[in-house]
């Protein structure tokens, strides 16, 4: 009860608190927004998307060194699948150097200010998909950001999610506060692309940088209209697409550190190979049911299924840093990639360097 109450207190701390520091910034986004409509401006670079598109990308990419040879493997992936794919650059001083690397890989590539985080972006894209009459003959809808981290081998492991026909895909489902899609990679067919949800989700959008708003009213309430409105998600990582993974490759230390966590030492009360065997994929289970997929799995996914590393799973404390350079390796990273990758993150910080007010902020999401 105590613990409960405890935790309950320091959120409140948290929301306040925050609440009060983002107050300048909050301000000056609702400026932007509703008064400028600065969000809603941008600058086309490029257009050469067919008229004929049946699948289309929009890719949201903030530039930053260390993640451009993933962003070209994302657009690789897509394009090998016959997807055509429209880069939105949420703009920084490293844009151009970005837009001359990438322009000749995508179909259409636009520059936008950086308000709204992906999100923002993703409604970007869509209202220009509309205004140039493309959003209503297409029959797939993909919505990708550089948040993670790309390897060379997803580049044939993802092959089948991005092929399967399913009206919603995702590539994890997380359970955890509530449910929801990561919005990192998704996925709408023609279903929901035609849904009142869908729509009215996107025109009602508000493109706050905060991020625990942009969590919660992005992914977390888009998961919601859309499972109300009577669909399912269908996600690439589950259970049974982890169990036959192992069946394959058993987990390294680091994987199994990272995956069961606190679990950790009921795992460690099994003596009979079967029987740990069996008892590890329940530990799994309950891994996806319970916490963040793409942060206690990422590891253990990113090598054997390709999906994309999370950049915030040091920070998290899930894992260390050391851990991730292991996992790149395996995933077939070149070692300098790795190196500028691992770097990058380590400026991130990792959680035992997090204390004060931002150590109570990080613990509940506001930052």
């Amino acid at each position: 009860m105590y613990g409960w109450l405890y935790k309950k207190i320091l959120f409140v701390v948290a929301f306040i608190s925050h609440r009060v520091y983002s107050t300048p910034q909050r301000v000056r986004e609702w400026i932007l927004i509703r008064v400028i409509k600065r969000s809603q401006s941008y600058t086309l670079i490029k257009n050469d998307l067919p008229k004929d598109s049946e699948k289309i990308a929009i890719l949201v990419a903030f530039a930053r060194s260390p993640m451009l040879e993933s962003v070209k493997r994302s657009i690789v992936l897509l394009k090998n699948q016959g997807v055509h794919v429209v880069l939105i650059m949420n703009d920084n001083t490293s844009t151009e150097t970005w837009i001359n690397a990438l322009k000749d890989d995508v179909d259409t590539l636009f520059i936008r200010p950086n308000i709204g985080r992906d999100f923002g972006a993703y409604q970007s894209g869509i209202q220009f998909l509309k205004e140039k009459g493309f959003y209503n003959t297409i029959s797939e809808l993909f919505l990708l950001n550089d948040s993670v981290y790309y390897t060379p081998i997803s580049l044939t492991k993802l092959n089948d999610f991005v092929n399967v026909q399913k009206p919603w895909k995702s590539l994890f489902l997380n359970f955890q506060y509530k449910i929801h899609a990561q919005s990192f990679f998704l996925s709408f067919g023609r279903e929901i692309l035609d849904s009142r949800a869908f729509n009215k989700y996107w025109d009602n959008y508000y493109p706050t940088s905060i991020r625990r708003r942009v969590v919660v009213n992005g992914e977390l309430r888009l998961t919601k209209k859309l499972i109300s409105a009577g669909f399912m998600v269908t996600p690439f990582i589950n259970a049974q697409t982890i169990e036959d993974a192992l069946n394959h490759s058993p987990m390294t230390p680091s994987e199994e550190l990272s995956a069961y966590g606190d679990f950790f030492q009921v795992s460690g009360l099994v003596s009979e190979r079967e029987s740990e065997s069996r008892q590890k994929i329940e530990l799994l289970r309950r891994v996806l049911d319970n916490k963040n997929p793409t942060h206690h799995l990422g590891l253990l996914t990113t090598r054997l299924l390709g999906t994309p590393l999370k950049m915030d799973i040091v920070m998290r404390g899930i894992t260390s840093l050391g851990s991730v350079h292991e996992c790149l390796l395996l995933a077939q990273v070149p070692l300098p990639e790795v190196e500028s990758f691992v770097s990058e993150i380590s400026m991130r910080g990792t959680k035992a360097g997090h204390f004060g007010i931002t150590k109570i902020w990080r613990l509940f999401g506001f930052e």
